[in-house]
């Protein structure tokens, strides 16, 4: 199951399904504000303790981040959303953004996390009564690490990947990017970060989610739309291509991430995009000369995939 922002009646999460990740049908939007009541910002799905599928998101106009589950195996219908509302120890409202959140499970309890700048983490047994803990990064956060400990985190995704604990988000300055670490304590400190893109429209908003068989895929938003906020520039724009062309938002090709044990964050096409190819050539046996070019008959087109072995 896949859900994105669009525009229906507001900001509604359109709804697709697939059996590969590659062929996909619509679903019936049903997440929209005049069933919700307020309008879908990013969030993350989740499955509860029980297995059963749920949500949680930013209300936009609520100034709320939102909860919700499923009531049905196609994720059609849906119960009335419920506020995350944090309280201190003391059972007073903490000064905290409601922003881009996310869900996780260690153990038996849930985290959620409040995104923005220094995002903000809570704690909860049932996903009702939720316990501020504080900022979600440790205070041993490297100084060292290239990014600022208080740098937007936005559109996040918390999960463990091989030994380490992934925060995939972005800055909305920066584009996608990731954190690895593990928590200290119940506040994450991370030990590595790194980009997802170079900047502007090419890698933006992502999510994740686990496939049956064990690997986690990510998507990301391909959309100028950011531009405007970037810090960083490009030399070449594709506004106009997007505005004559193309729609002005697409999904990324699905990747596989993994992290073996050199502790380097691997990432390749989802293995099922080979669904997809036809018409295969092969030539083998072909010895290049130092300084000229070989051009291999018969094999052309305007989308091509090769596989090269060189000894």
């Amino acid at each position: 199951h896949l859900h994105y922002i669009f525009q229906n009646h507001g900001h509604s999460f359109a709804h697709v399904t697939s059996t590969d990740m590659v062929h996909w049908k619509w679903r019936p939007t049903v997440l929209t504000p005049p069933r919700t009541g307020h309008g879908m910002f990013s969030g993350t799905a989740f499955l509860t303790k029980e297995g059963k599928p749920a949500i949680i998101y930013h209300g936009a106009g609520s100034g709320r981040n939102q909860i919700a589950f499923a009531l049905d195996d196609n994720l059609d219908k849906w119960t009335p959303t419920t506020p995350v509302e944090p309280l201190n120890a003391e059972g007073t409202k903490p000064k905290m953004r409601h922003w881009d959140p996310d869900c996780w499970l260690r153990g038996d309890t849930y985290y959620a996390l409040g995104g923005g700048g220094n995002p903000t983490i809570a704690k909860s047994k049932d996903l009702k009564k939720w316990e501020f803990i504080g900022e979600l990064f440790h205070k041993d956060f490297p100084e060292n690490l290239g990014i600022r400990k208080a740098e937007d985190v936005s559109c996040a995704n918390m999960f463990k990947i091989g030994d380490k604990w992934m925060l995939l988000c972005i800055s909305h300055a920066l584009g996608a990017r990731y954190y690895l670490g593990d928590f200290k304590g119940e506040q994450y400190l991370p030990t590595h970060h790194a980009m997802l893109n170079w900047a502007r429209w090419d890698c933006f908003a992502p999510e994740s989610l686990l496939t049956p068989d064990g690997r986690r895929i990510m998507w990301a938003w391909c959309t100028p739309w950011v531009n405007r906020m970037s810090k960083v520039g490009r030399k070449v724009n594709f506004d106009e291509l997007f505005k004559s062309k193309l729609q002005p938002g697409i999904q990324c090709l699905p990747r596989e991430l993994s992290l073996p044990k050199d502790g380097i964050l691997r990432i390749k096409p989802l293995r099922e995009l080979e669904k997809l190819r036809h018409d295969q050539k092969q030539e083998k046996n072909i010895t290049v000369k130092s300084d000229t070019t070989e051009v291999l008959k018969g094999i052309s087109g305007d989308t091509m995939e090769l596989e090269i072995v060189i000894s």
